[in-house]
């Protein structure tokens, strides 16, 4: 397999121990970093399209669905934090120019991608977080999954009765209409008996509280973390807890006026936050802690 060339957005199609795993590079003309951007439970890559719209041509960006997701395979063996940064690693070494990349996370692809930087620390060069519930274990539920369970795919009868059923989750998000029924669109798959999600109901609840501090503890890498102002998952505790984790100072700080959906709901200055702080510089809106 050859990378691809050009400079008009590329797809790659990767065998990763027998699952393939789909996604896109948009080469840039910026400063030369690769930035590979992880999405969330249930999600896709397109949800960084309109984030990625403002970045322009700034990075060098990849997008790819995990696997159990979007148009990438599905596992029959299971799913793990283990499993997914394995494939963050290999796409890595597929389209990194210098074979590694910073990270840019969302949601339960922040907790993928702190298993990566964990476990793969040759290949993740920085590590940004955005908007995930990080907290140090309790003895009583440490070893619980979080999140919510899957549930069976409900099939609707036509893609348009699909679409309008799309809600994302957590409820609660300034996104325009017009981004959340393009994430709609991308979001569901043809099947004999009508239309329905792409992600298989197993990836959910891949996660411990006592693995995630396990991962932290082995990270080198500079991290950041960053919130929407209206969620409550990033907050100065949470980002304490990180940085003596990690052994260092992290950065965090919260996007106005956004839920969970950070991308989604203010996709142009959080783009403008990160294009800051990928570029070294020192972006106001986050503060140091640790």
């Amino acid at each position: 397999m050859t990378m691809p060339s050009g400079t008009q957005e590329s797809r790659f199609v990767l065998d990763h121990r027998g699952t393939r795993l789909r996604g896109r590079i948009l080469p840039g003309d910026g400063n030369g970093r690769d930035v590979v951007l992880i999405h969330g439970a249930g999600a896709h890559g397109h949800w960084w399209d309109a984030m990625l719209g403002h970045v322009g041509r700034r990075w060098r960006a990849t997008v790819f669905d995990l696997s159990g997701h979007g148009e990438s395979g599905h596992r029959s063996d299971g799913y793990g934090g283990e499993t997914w940064a394995s494939e963050v690693a290999s796409v890595i070494r597929y389209v990194a120019h210098s074979g590694s990349a910073t990270l840019v996370a969302h949601s339960m692809g922040s907790l993928v991608g702190a298993a990566t930087a964990a476990l793969y620390p040759q290949v993740v060069d920085e590590l940004v977080m955005l908007d995930v519930t990080i907290r140090p274990p309790r003895a009583d539920t440490a070893q619980q999954p979080r999140g919510r369970p899957g549930r069976e795919r409900t099939v609707h009868a036509d893609i348009d009765t699909a679409i309008s059923r799309f809600r994302l989750v957590p409820a609660g998000s300034t996104a325009p209409a017009g981004l959340v029924r393009a994430l709609a669109s991308h979001s569901y798959e043809q099947v004999p008996q009508g239309w329905r999600v792409r992600f298989d109901p197993a990836v959910f609840q891949r996660f411990t509280d006592a693995v995630i501090h396990d991962w932290l503890g082995r990270i080198d890498c500079p991290v950041t973390l960053v919130g929407g102002a209206l969620s409550p998952a990033v907050t100065e505790a949470s980002a304490r807890y990180v940085a003596g984790r990690v052994g260092r100072p992290v950065r965090w700080g919260l996007v106005p006026a956004a839920h969970h959906h950070v991308q989604l709901d203010r996709p142009g200055p959080l783009a403008d936050l990160l294009v800051e702080l990928l570029d070294g510089g020192e972006p106001s809106s986050l503060h140091r802690v640790g």
